[in-house]
């Protein structure tokens, strides 16, 4: 008896998640030798300065300066607007850098000024970090260290304060800071190819979808008007021919949905390093380096 062909396509859906990485907390040796890219990234920072010193501090930020110079500082720091610019992402892009600068303090004659970037906003944790890096700054500053590298003087005032439980972070090696960033690197590029492939897949398989179900109901419909006329109808070779692409399907689809789903496991993996990144440093990768070094 000529039987219908019932068909399990199953439906493909990637989800939109996205994966991210925030390098503004790496190792000190990556160094800009580009000296005209290093000139424009100074002038914007010098830009950015002088814009914001005379813009009042953002209230919530006022707040956390106040607590952590109270709490960390014995209140020996004078009272320094704390102020949102976005801008200072266009700082790693102008030096030809792959980070987004977080924070920078600055000052002019007697003014002075911290700016941080606004991805902090929904960060509290970076935020204490890079509050904590720009302060640390700032009292060095006021006990007339006038430098801006991270040397022994900085990094004596960083672990105090790590220790004190300012800010979180993990310690770790350059090496290994090296090693987890080359690793998030490569596999950044790995997932950003997979999805790319995974993306362009979806409308041949969905095409495939619609074109098997329509010749499943076209094969149906013919079974239906044989049983009602009593004869005739597809032929079993016919039959085999859907199910045999029904079934070549299926498995297309879900080899799909099992790249989609090892992508995501993949994607978690990442972020959660990434996020481990981010707690190693205990300064950002930024511009403040000392000139001439290599």
């Amino acid at each position: 008896m000529t039987r219908e062909i019932l068909i399990a396509a199953g439906v493909i859906a990637l989800t939109g998640a996205a994966w991210t990485l925030s390098p503004a907390w790496g190792g000190a040796g990556q160094q800009v030798t580009n000296a005209a890219a290093t000139a424009s990234a100074d002038a914007l920072q010098e830009k950015l300065l002088r814009e914001n010193l005379t813009h009042p501090a953002d209230p919530a930020l006022a707040k956390r300066f106040a607590e952590i110079n109270s709490k960390h500082f014995f209140n020996s720091l004078p009272v320094i607007p704390v102020v949102w610019e976005p801008r200072l992402a266009d700082v790693g892009t102008l030096a030809g850098r792959t980070f987004t600068l977080l924070g920078m303090f600055g000052e002019s004659g007697d003014r002075q000024i911290i700016l941080l970037h606004p991805d902090l906003k929904d960060d509290p944790a970076g935020l204490d970090r890079a509050l904590c890096h720009e302060m640390i700054h700032a009292y060095l500053f006021s006990v007339g260290d006038t430098s801006t590298d991270h040397g022994q003087a900085f990094r004596k005032v960083l672990h105090r304060l790590l220790n004190e439980g300012a800010f979180v972070s993990l310690e770790a090696s350059p090496e290994e800071r090296a090693t987890l960033r080359a690793w998030l690197d490569a596999e950044s590029a790995r997932l950003a190819a997979e999805r790319k492939s995974l993306d362009e897949l979806v409308p041949t398989i969905e095409a495939e979808r619609q074109e098997l179900e329509r010749a499943v109901e076209s094969l149906n419909a013919r079974v239906t008007a044989a049983r009602a006329a009593g004869q005739g109808g597809p032929s079993p070779e016919e039959i085999a021919a859907i199910n045999a692409q029904r079934d070549a399907y299926n498995s297309r689809a879900a080899a799909m949905n099992r790249r989609g789903l090892e992508f995501r496991v993949a994607q978690d993996e990442y972020n959660l390093q990434a996020a481990r990144y981010n707690l190693m440093a205990t300064y950002p990768d930024g511009l403040d380096e000392p000139r001439g070094k290599s």
